[in-house]
């Protein structure tokens, strides 16, 4: 090799090690932006996290209503029942001394 090839190959290894540093300045330039982006992120995520616990405590709170809210239906609806019975019972006491009522009246004229 000559004196003159040596020479191009320093200046191209110059250029080369020039576009290096701006290519790696570049990158840690990406890299300061990805690890604020990366912050930001896992700060979202422990935000929604923590909000995605309380929608479940909330749900688990809302189950356990509801089922209390379906017992108690239940006993109101037997409740009810209980009621709707008396009360056909009452009725049917009440139309008989009418009729005996009636046919009382009917029998002493």
């Amino acid at each position: 090799m000559s004196i003159r090839n040596l020479n191009d190959e320093i200046e191209q290894m110059g250029v080369d090690l020039q576009r290096f540093r701006v290519e790696a300045n570049e990158l840690k330039v990406e890299n300061s932006k990805l690890i604020v982006d990366l912050g930001t992120k896992k700060e979202n995520l422990q935000l929604l996290q923590f909000k995605l616990i309380q929608i479940q405590e909330k749900c688990q709170s809302l189950e356990n209503s509801n089922e209390k809210l379906e017992d108690e239906k239940g006993q109101l609806f037997e409740q009810l029942n209980i009621l709707l019975q008396q009360n056909q019972e009452l009725l049917t006491q009440a139309l008989n001394s009418k009729d005996s009522y009636h046919e009382q009246t009917k029998n002493y004229m």
